[in-house]
């Protein structure tokens, strides 16, 4: 019987590569204008969302907003905002969750 030697494809070594130091940007969620989706509040809570759409400052916000309504506020660094009752709260207010 015979056995073949060095029969093994040769195969060059892996090279080194550098990754940037900073780490890869985050996956962020693109809302459009009515879509509803469920945001997880400072206190747990799943809560639903109705996207509004984007609004450049705080003071832009409505006065009369329904609970759930959400809108991202370029101001302070472009966060989403839902008017919603936070538990042991009597009153709806601006929440960014």
């Amino acid at each position: 019987m015979m056995y073949a030697r060095n029969c093994a494809p040769k195969v060059p070594k892996a090279l080194l590569v550098r990754l940037p130091d900073s780490p890869a940007p985050r996956a962020q969620r693109i809302l459009h204008p009515g879509d509803q989706v469920s945001v997880m509040m400072p206190d747990g809570a799943l809560t639903p969302m109705r996207f509004l759409g984007i609004k450049d400052s705080f003071t832009d916000l409505p006065r009369d907003p329904q609970l759930g309504d959400g809108w991202q506020v370029l101001e302070g660094g472009g966060q989403t905002w839902i008017w919603h009752t936070l538990p042991g709260h009597v009153a709806s207010a601006w929440v960014d969750p």
